[in-house]
């Protein structure tokens, strides 16, 4: 750990005009956890995603960095996102992002390269549809009205749970195609709309068919 007196120096010269970190900082940090930069950024106060980008843009700190347990393997970064995939329950790439420190670009990245970061996202979604079938099955057996409708119109239409429209056109017939005027066939579209008290524009089905009569 760093000590008091060695914060109180980092902060004094190793520190620029702006309070942004100097390399020799984080060098000296490297060197003190033995290259872990997950530990280094704890002792700035900063994430392990942050403290990645920085030393990317600073590649005189490589050679300090734990190959096996530092942000250069990737290994860090992997596990960040994977950790990131289960605080937000397999969110969105967006919400990923923001919980791990790593750009977006970055999280696409592995999403796209690495299955098992593909497969965590998933079962973690599942987990998300688990809970709300739960919930709905829950509230199915206490009598909400709602969660019963929607149940029996979804997994109980195989028992007759459905709703049909069925009606018929009687007032006027239409035999033929050929005997029909554009008329007729403007009532008949206009009585089934209002049949189906239609208030917005559908398309309606019709058969013809040429007889000999």
């Amino acid at each position: 750990m760093v000590t008091a007196a060695q914060k109180n120096h980092m902060h004094g010269s190793l520190l620029t005009s702006k309070g942004a970190w100097k390399p020799e900082l984080v060098i000296s940090l490297l060197r003190i956890h033995k290259g872990r930069t997950p530990d280094v950024a704890a002792a700035l106060g900063t994430t392990p995603g942050t403290m990645q980008k920085y030393i990317e843009r600073h590649p005189e700190c490589l050679p300090h960095v734990n190959s096996t347990t530092g942000a250069a393997s990737g290994d860090h970064t992997r596990q960040a996102i994977l950790n990131a995939i289960a605080a937000t329950n397999g969110g969105t790439i967006t919400q990923i992002a923001v919980a791990c420190d790593v750009d977006y670009e970055n999280v696409q990245k592995h999403l796209a390269r690495h299955p098992e970061i593909r497969k965590a996202q998933q079962v973690a979604r599942e987990k998300v549809t688990d809970a709300a079938e739960q919930h709905h099955n829950t509230a199915v057996l206490v009598g909400d009205d709602k969660h019963v409708l929607f149940e029996l119109k979804t997994r109980g239409k195989d028992r007759g749970y459905t709703e049909r429209r069925e009606s018929e056109v009687t007032s006027t017939h239409i035999h033929s195609i050929d005997q029909a005027s554009t008329a007729d066939l403007v009532d008949a579209i206009r009585e089934a709309r209002e049949m189906h008290a239609l208030d917005e524009p559908t398309v309606v089905d019709a058969d013809f068919t040429v007889t000999d009569d």
